[in-house]
């Protein structure tokens, strides 16, 4: 498995296609278009795929942003696919975006999931967030 971090040039309408099944598993109303034009807009969005050969298996994101109070970092649509559940790919997702949100000098990391997210709240107080 190979976890890597896209650049907008490297996101073809295969990959697009890919994720857009992803994200609708999260949840299917999410619509990824035109993402390589919203990476590609901010230079503060990166966005994390984990793969094996052609097959994604999972992805997040990561914005970072300054605010008056300081550097903020926010991860959003962490998703695995559901043949791949379980193995360990949201926890090595979200390690390595907490560790580029320290990279940019993040004072500050959130997240949100849904109350009824329990396993997913489990996975990330275990990775040192709180309610």
């Amino acid at each position: 498995m190979q976890v890597t971090f896209l650049r907008p040039d490297e996101i073809t309408p295969e990959i697009e296609y890919r994720i857009a099944e992803l994200l609708k598993q999260l949840n299917p109303a999410l619509d990824s278009r035109e993402l390589r034009q919203r990476v590609a807009a901010s230079s503060d969005v990166y966005f994390l795929c984990a793969t094996e050969g052609e097959e994604l298996l999972g992805m997040a994101t990561l914005a970072v942003y300054n605010v008056l109070s300081g550097r903020k970092g926010w991860i959003e649509d962490v998703v695995v696919d559901r043949k791949h559940r379980r193995k360990g790919i949201a926890r090595l997702l979200t390690d390595e975006l907490i560790q580029r949100s320290r990279e940019l000098g993040a004072d500050v990391l959130l997240l949100y999931t849904g109350h009824h997210r329990e396993g997913a709240q489990q996975l990330y107080e275990s990775c040192g967030f709180a309610r």
